[in-house]
């Protein structure tokens, strides 16, 4: 039960209990006990490499990102359901879902290896799974960041860097000042996901360059010191984004995610060529772009209809004239 090799091994602790020599076999046990990053590394040598290549990512980003630096260096049977929830709270779904499928399967592991005896990930409480497409800035709210940005919000930077240039949230994180090509306004290195997507650079307009400026000469901390322009944690990130949505007035449903689908949604909206499209969202086909990142807005189909009719009052109008 404490991890003796040997049944020898385990009569000759008893002989040292009963002699008291030694009060507890807590201690030999928590020697024995392996650690979160354990088994994830015995996962990842040997069963992770037989996954799709979608779980591989996905398992992957979840060790680095959320686990490795709050539990990994701790014995998997100390991990209890607070710690684990802890993990999740500040994430949306998906990945809150990876979390727990990952740590599900790392607990399954350590049960099997007599670590554990209980798998508490399958209890974790994730959030809600939005059935909705994720919602493009507005035009009113981008507006307000420009202000924002002005009055010194520096979140309200990063969201105006990765709406100008289509670069993800996690790319973001990822973003160092030596990725950035300022001749060729090109960020290469930070990709995430897919292979097209890590191997094209994000490119960036002209009016976000004094942004990433600014942004490279104040960075500070020690992410800051790093090389990376978002100085602060993701969480520390995602928390600071709330503050300034409230103070801003931005709708609930907008996330750092939303812009991303604003690049597209507005370039699509703009009749951009779909082919540049597609490689400024680093996308594999316009299929994907379609789906995920031109839903249009309501004001805009109504627009729409009402110059259909416009157009069509005008030319009726002039065919009465006409006869």
């Amino acid at each position: 039960k404490y991890g003796f090799k040997s049944s020898k091994d385990a009569e000759e602790a008893l002989s040292l209990l009963r002699a008291g020599t030694v009060e507890t076999p807590v201690s030999e046990k928590r020697i024995l006990t392996r650690t979160v990053a354990d088994m994830w590394e015995s996962y990842r040598a040997s069963e992770l490499p037989k996954r799709g290549q979608s779980t591989q990512d996905a398992y992957n980003v979840a060790w680095r990102k959320r686990i490795k630096g709050t539990i990994g260096d701790r014995p998997i049977d100390e991990v209890g359901l607070d710690d684990l929830n802890a993990i999740v709270a500040e994430c949306t779904y998906d990945p809150a879902k990876d979390v727990r499928d990952l740590m599900s399967i790392l607990f399954q592991r350590a049960i099997v290896d007599r670590q554990t005896t209980v798998n508490p990930a399958p209890m974790m409480t994730l959030p809600l799974q939005s059935s909705n497409e994720v919602v493009p800035w507005s035009p009113a709210e981008v507006s307000s960041l420009w202000t924002a940005w002005g009055s010194g919000e520096r979140t309200a930077g990063y969201c105006l860097v990765m709406i100008y240039s289509g670069m993800m949230t996690g790319e973001l994180l990822r973003c160092k000042e030596d990725m950035i090509h300022w001749d060729d306004q090109q960020i290469i290195g930070c990709g995430l996901k897919t292979k097209k997507r890590k191997e094209m650079p994000i490119h960036f307009p002209h009016i976000i360059e004094p942004i990433l400026r600014e942004l490279c000469a104040t960075k500070s901390g020690k992410r800051g010191e790093e090389g990376y322009i978002l100085d602060v944690s993701e969480r520390a990130f995602y928390k600071r984004f709330r503050s300034m949505k409230q103070a801003l007035g931005i709708r609930e449903d907008v996330i750092p995610y939303s812009s991303r689908h604003s690049t597209g949604t507005e370039l699509a909206l703009m009749g951009a060529d779909p082919a540049i499209i597609i490689d400024i969202m680093r996308h594999k086909n316009y299929t994907t772009t379609l789906k995920h990142y031109t839903k249009i807005p309501s004001s805009v189909l109504l627009d729409t209809l009402n110059a259909m009719a416009e157009h069509d009052k005008s030319v009726m109008a002039s065919d009465v004239i006409a006869t």
